[in-house]
């Protein structure tokens, strides 16, 4: 008899232990369990959980609000890099966690989220901020609607979980538009192409995805260079002679014959002059159509998008035959400069605000999508899309020379 009670109060002990394993009250590390589990993130009106962030505390804050929302129960929200470890854990971003580092490695270097179980943490991971957001949409979805992890007020993980979201090339700011969701765009400093004896005035600017390419002119429209970066080092790969491209009011990157084609605009405006992306040298002018004091490539499309003081838009094939024509219907009172795109879109960036510019949106159906606005004020001269980031130069005056600056959409999961 004495025996049985003692194998009885173990069995009770054990059960002890495993019912309240996540317990609130004991904040030290625990092993994680030997077999997959659900993860019980609230359950008759109650959770051991806590959400843990790395830098992105907005959307974790959201999340927690949803979950209140949706099930009367408030997880509190905790920053990794001050918090103890717990054994229940929702781990949003770069929390510090040895889970975090994993679950990243899942992308394999590429721009996306995972979304996995590991032990009993839930660990939604991104490549940035942004895309750990959209990581946390994906895991919110989930929980809105009765039927894929909720049922009533009650939250499970199923175990094994695991959403892997990676993107070869990620056009974060055309996933956005197309998904419908609020961001800002925010800039930051890339480097300054500074000129040279009177060549000093900014222009067009495009990329390789391996190089930048930065034209400046003289003030009298007779004189450009064209100046090469190296992406990763950001610093001189070269530059071209001295040739004439007019006002070579925008550039582009024609990835199908690796060459730059600079737009001359104004009184030539269906003058557009070809340079080797390798050797820099400047070939034959090229007579087209059109106007043109804004060009823009995509590879994807094979077709140039085309503009001209900010009232046409032109789609040509891959030799200048037009495609595709419209007026735009954007009436922002800002001044056109040059032109960009992606897979998706156009994008015209325009100054002239006081309060900030503007990039006007096209689709590739020469449809007018939205305005989006930036906090920065000088001149923008180009925009384009390379090696999964976008960018935008601009023209400080003062003969300064080119700013080239990077484009960044943030976003942040919002309840």
């Amino acid at each position: 008899m004495k025996a049985k009670t003692v194998k009885l109060a173990a069995a009770i002990l054990m059960a002890a232990v495993v019912t309240f394993s996540c317990n609130k009250q004991d904040p030290d590390p625990q092993p994680a369990p030997e077999e997959p589990v659900d993860l019980d993130i609230t359950r008759f009106g109650t959770s051991n959980y806590y959400i843990v962030y790395g830098s992105d505390k907005t959307s974790a804050d959201a999340l927690s609000s949803l979950i209140a929302g949706k099930t009367s129960v408030s997880l509190e929200v905790v920053s990794g890099k001050s918090s103890a470890v717990r054994l229940c854990e929702i781990l949003v971003g770069a929390s510090g966690r040895d889970e975090h580092k994993a679950a990243l490695s899942l992308l394999d270097g590429k721009d996306g989220y995972c979304i996995l179980t590991s032990g009993h943490k839930l660990v939604i991971a991104g490549s940035n901020d942004s895309w750990t957001a959209l990581g946390v949409k994906a895991v919110a979805d989930r929980i809105k609607d009765e039927g894929a992890w909720r049922n009533g007020d009650r939250i499970t993980v199923p175990k094994n979980t695991e959403i892997v979201e990676a993107k070869e090339d990620p056009q974060l700011l055309a996933y956005l538009l197309a998904n419908g969701l609020p961001f800002d765009l925010k800039t930051a400093p890339v480097l300054n192409c500074y000129g040279e004896d009177g060549i000093d005035v900014s222009q067009g600017a495009a990329s390789d995805g391996k190089y930048f390419y930065i034209l400046n002119r003289s003030s009298d429209d007779k004189r450009a260079i064209v100046y090469k970066y190296d992406i990763a080092t950001r610093k001189s790969a070269g530059q071209s002679e001295v040739f004439n491209a007019g006002h070579a009011n925008d550039m582009t990157y024609d990835d199908a014959n690796s060459r730059l084609i600079i737009a001359h605009g104004q009184s030539e405006g269906k003058i557009l002059t070809p340079v080797d992306a390798a050797t820099l040298k400047p070939g034959s002018n090229i007579n087209i159509t059109v106007g043109s004091g804004a060009i823009t490539y995509n590879a994807l499309r094979a077709s140039y998008a085309i503009s001209q003081g900010g009232k046409s838009l032109y789609i040509t094939d891959g030799n200048f035959k037009v495609t595709k024509s419209a007026t735009r219907t954007d009436s922002t009172g800002f001044t056109a400069q040059g032109m960009g795109s992606d897979d998706s879109y156009i994008y015209f960036p325009m100054s002239g605000g006081t309060n900030g510019n503007k990039i006007v949106v096209y689709g590739w159906d020469c449809k007018l999508v939205t305005v989006l606005s930036i906090s920065d004020t000088i001149e923008s001269e180009s925009m384009f899309y390379a090696a999964g980031k976008y960018y935008i130069s601009f023209y400080p005056g003062s003969h300064a020379g080119a700013t080239l600056l990077e484009l960044r959409p943030e976003y942040r999961y919002k309840n």
